[in-house]
């Protein structure tokens, strides 16, 4: 262990143990003497093994706040020990098995009940580990299935009000989730109208919900797309319309994003038959603007004008008609 994360593991469990032994002002109940003990031996020991480490992190994350307190330094130090605990076990869940041992020791319930919390940064922090324990992890995406963590995330990523961080951590945390987890997937696209919402943020202002936001959900469309081409189809020009505006974006990024998907987008026979040409037109109108004498971008490097040229040859290219309908269009375009 590094004396820097040895330093931060000593503050987090003498805070946890100060906190309700009297040493600080607390009108919460004592702390069961078991648990007392155990902090205490993880505070002389420095604890190494993970699942004794995360152990004395939930204990830390189950410290509860002092009620009827007026302090706000107490209050802003409660906070910030909660999110270094959250930060110390992300080093751990980052780990695929660790991530699974997190789960058995009730840990990630725990974090799940957080990204709900009142305060913040308690919220963001939790988000993160969240996305972290389930990314590329069935057994914990499965964890979250039956904690019913997708709506819970899906009715935050509606609200209003929150910061373009926790928007875009809410994002990140949704995208792990459903990623390569086909009962999630499902629910996003049916039961919580996931693809809609997505679309929403991709056509909102970039001062709604962030840039950083909008090229997650980027990122989240582009998997859709390609793993369930119905969506696509079932988008079909309201898709487009949306990238033809955020590909004009001044921020790389979204705008080499944007254009990745209208390639997908126009290289689908079934997507073609079904587009307007006023759709068509206000794609090449847009093309219009990238190039080197242009006036729109602040900076338009040979990738993006390459893009642009490929993205030009698409739309003129005439795709076969197809013979088929894709399995389940009917179903995704009407729900």
């Amino acid at each position: 262990m590094s004396s820097a994360n040895l330093q931060q593991w000593t503050g987090l469990l003498q805070w946890s143990l100060q906190y309700q032994d009297g040493t600080q002002n607390s009108d919460v109940g004592a702390m069961d003497p078991e648990r007392r003990a155990f902090l205490k031996n993880a505070l002389e020991n420095h604890i190494t093994d993970p699942a004794e480490g995360f152990k004395a992190l939930i204990a830390v994350l189950q410290t509860p706040r002092a009620e009827g307190g007026n302090d706000e330094a107490t209050e802003e130090e409660f906070v910030e020990r909660k999110v270094e605990a959250l930060e110390a076990i992300m080093g751990y869940v980052e780990q695929i098995d660790w991530a699974r041992d997190f789960v058995k020791l009730g840990g990630f319930k725990i974090v799940t009940d957080m990204t709900q919390d009142e305060h913040k940064d308690i919220r963001i922090a939790a988000l993160e580990v969240f996305g972290a324990c389930v990314q590329n992890n069935p057994p914990v995406q499965e964890a979250a299935m039956e904690l019913k963590a997708l709506p819970i995330l899906m009715d935050k990523l509606r609200s209003s009000g929150l910061s373009a961080t926790e928007y875009a951590k809410v994002l990140f945390a949704v995208a792990t989730f459903i990623r390569e987890c086909t009962p999630a997937s499902i629910a996003f696209i049916k039961d919580e109208k996931g693809v809609a919402l997505l679309l929403d943020i991709i056509k909102a202002n970039e001062a709604v919900y962030g840039i950083r936001a909008q090229r997650k959900a980027l990122f989240l469309m582009h998997y859709i797309i390609t793993t369930v081409p119905a969506v696509r189809i079932a988008l079909g020009g309201q898709l487009i319309a949306a990238l033809n505006v955020t590909m004009l974006s001044q921020d790389i990024d979204l705008r080499e994003n944007s254009m990745k998907l209208l390639l997908i987008m126009y290289a689908d026979a079934h997507v073609r038959e079904r587009l307007e040409d006023e759709i068509l037109e206000q794609t090449r109108a847009a093309l219009s603007k990238f190039s080197k004498t242009g006036d729109h971008f602040e900076d338009l490097d040979e990738t993006a004008l390459a893009m642009a040229a490929e993205l030009r040859e698409a739309i003129d290219r005439r795709s076969p008609p197809s013979t088929e309908e894709p399995a389940l269009l009917a179903n995704v375009a009407a729900n």
